[in-house]
């Protein structure tokens, strides 16, 4: 498999999806990573369905309100809204790949979101920025959207989300892979002070787009929201 496959395609991922999940009480609600649509995390939700979760896709702006292109301080307060809507006793994970995962952490950190999640788990989101921005932003992606100035490693907002505390009874778990070519590990390390709700698990062989729709790292992401704290196999 090519290294633009497991990284960034298949081109799927950037097509309007067949069908939005939104499940009036989700116990799992996504957030995808940065130009695609809902259809990028079809597998995952496939794959979380039939292991009884019910999934939801919030519309946290951008083109169409399909495209994730917003800046992930507007998007995060959406996703806030859309979360303190929910009936008073669900408290859904949040799962946010690469950027999504940014658009999480605002929802929970500056958004006043906290209290109604059971965690947070990102997947190859850039919680110290990554490079892959700034290269993103000479290519041409600011034409399409701002939203790649958040994470470059001298994002205001990076250093604000890394400042602000993390609350001690919501787990934030950031999985990451040593074959990710877009978040490299050091990228992908939250450093929120020592909370002990905060952890980082590295994988290897899966890249950025890849780790997704992969089986046995969708299993690992239903151990980690079973339990925060689980001993992961980092090769499958």
């Amino acid at each position: 498999m090519s290294l633009f496959q497991r990284n960034i395609g298949p081109l799927t991922n950037f097509f309007p999806p067949q069908r939005r999940p939104m499940a009036p009480r989700p116990t799992v609600v996504l957030v995808n990573g940065f130009g695609t649509t809902p259809r990028s995390l079809s597998e995952m939700v496939e794959h979380f369905e039939v292991e009884g979760h019910a999934c939801a896709i919030p519309s946290c702006g951008g083109i169409r309100g399909l495209w994730q292109t917003n800046r992930v301080a507007r998007a995060g307060q959406r996703l806030a809204t859309y979360l303190k809507g929910l009936p008073e006793d669900v408290r859904p994970w949040v799962v946010g790949h690469s950027i999504g995962g940014m658009i999480a952490r605002s929802a929970v950190q500056l958004e006043g979101a906290a209290d109604r999640v059971s965690g947070v788990l990102t997947i190859g989101s850039p919680h110290q920025g990554t490079p892959a921005a700034i290269a993103g932003l000479l290519i041409g992606c600011g034409l399409v959207s701002r939203a790649p100035l958040d994470i470059t490693p001298i994002s205001g907002l990076v250093r604000a989300l890394n400042k602000s505390p993390w609350p001690e009874d919501v787990p934030l778990v950031s999985v990451v892979s040593h074959s990710d070519m877009l978040c490299p590990i050091r990228s992908g390390t939250p450093r929120v002070g020592t909370s002990m709700s905060v952890r980082t698990v590295a994988l290897s062989g899966v890249g950025h787009t890849e780790m997704v729709r992969t089986a046995w790292v969708l299993n690992t992401l239903l151990d980690l929201m079973e339990d925060p704290h689980a001993i992961i196999n980092p090769i499958g």
